[in-house]
Parts: structure tokens; C-alpha cells; sequence
């Protein structure tokens, strides 16, 4: 199955696999699911996490995604909100997640943001 994505894009995407981990939930949700996964792409105001499990995302669900950048580095806590969702019929096939960054943990994790988007950039 196919969610609707929408294909408006405001801001330039890096394809770039990076190692994330999170938690989403929804309004009627009281349970927080935990995904584990890798970026597909990345924005300055979004990215796309690949995850193998096949739990039942929702568009609307809020998310916690906890970026692992480098090895010697605390993870990036970035938060958003789930977009779209792209899953194919077979349920070996990993789940792609359109997330909309809302916020970051702190300023000091959304300059680092903004540094790994600059970075990219130059390439």
C-alpha cells in the first residue's frame, strides 16, 4: 500500500543514509512504538527513514528520532510529525517514513542540523 506523498518540496533533499533510532505516537495511541532505521534522505526542514519493521505507522503520528551522526558525537534529538508513508505489499521490504521536522532538542542541535545540511550543500 501507497500513502498519498506529497511531492511539494520546499527545500532541497540530500540522499544520505544515516543510523536513527525514535519513538512515534499518536493521539489515540497511548503506547509509544520504537523504530530503529537509517535515513534515506535528509532536508533542512525533513527527512526520510527507512525502517524494516512493519508496525502500523500512521500519517500524524508525532516523532522523537534520535540522529546518530559520528561515533564520538550524542546523537541529534529532531522532532516531527510523520507525512507520508511508503510500504509495498511485500512485508519483507522496508517502510519508507516522510517526517516534517517541527523542532530539535535544543538551538545548540539545530545548528549542528543546519551545519550537516551546509556540509551537504557544498558537495
Amino acid at each position: 500500500m501507497v500513502m498519498q506523498q506529497s511531492n511539494n518540496r520546499n527545500h532541497k533533499r540530500f540522499f544520505q543514509c544515516i543510523d536513527v533510532s525514535g519513538t512515534c505516537s499518536g493521539p489515540i495511541q497511548k503506547n509509544k512504538q520504537v523504530f530503529e532505521g537509517q535515513t534515506r534522505d535528509i532536508s533542512l526542514k525533513g527527512l526520510c527513514v527507512r525502517v524494516a519493521d512493519q508496525k502500523s505507522y500512521q500519517t500524524g503520528q508525532k516523532a522523537n528520532i534520535y540522529i546518530k551522526l559520528f561515533e564520538n558525537e550524542k546523537p541529534l534529538l529532531a522532532i516531527g510529525d510523520i507525512c507520508w508513508i511508503e510500504n509495498g505489499s511485500d512485508p519483507d521490504r522496508p517502510i519508507n517514513l516522510g517526517i516534517r521536522l517541527t523542532g530539535m532538542g535544543n538551538v545548540r542541535q539545530y545548528e549542528r542540523w543546519l551545519e550537516v545540511i551546509s556540509w551537504y550543500q557544498t558537495q
